[in-house]
């Protein structure tokens, strides 16, 4: 596996790579993205991704076929604006998500997420990428939502984080 940092280098670049992510989100999201997520990264412009605290990280495995996407993490503005793992379904479950989060808070220096409380395969690749729980979030619909970032709680956060539930 090649994970690879993508820059774009003008607007046209972006236009293009990204319909190529939304295809991969429309093919293997499987209804894990939420219309909110998807309509945030159909509008991300190019001045955006190049901005500090954006990132395009690209999973790539060499296959018979030749080079083939694993899978992707798309950050702006440190998460607080998007923060997306998509991994292709016959890559889960080896760790490419959380090398592609711990890649981009190396990168980064910091990191927020946003996570459904239900999708616990995603909450354990936050967790693995060195994410700490922060607090929870009610968000449209009546979901309950943890936010997540890289800075562990004390303990008196946890408590109130329980309390709070």
């Amino acid at each position: 596996m090649n994970i690879i940092t993508w820059t774009p280098c003008n607007q046209r670049a972006w236009d293009q790579q990204r319909g190529d992510i939304l295809s991969f989100v429309r093919k293997y999201g499987r209804r894990r993205i939420s219309s909110e997520v998807y309509r945030t990264l159909m509008k991300l412009s190019y001045d955006e991704l190049i901005e500090d605290g954006s990132s395009v990280l690209l999973a790539n495995i060499q296959t018979e076929d030749g080079t083939r996407l694993a899978g992707f993490s798309i950050v702006a503005a440190y998460g607080k604006k998007i923060s997306l793992v998509l991994i292709h379904p016959l890559y889960r479950g080896r760790g490419i998500g959380s090398k592609l989060l711990a890649r981009q808070l190396d990168f980064l220096g910091q990191l927020t997420c946003q996570v459904a409380l239900d999708n616990i395969p995603c909450l354990k690749m936050c967790f693995h990428a060195g994410l700490s729980a922060k607090r929870l979030i009610m968000v449209r619909g009546g979901r309950t939502e943890l936010l997540l970032d890289d800075k562990p709680s004390s303990s008196n956060s946890a408590a109130n984080l329980l309390q709070r539930r």
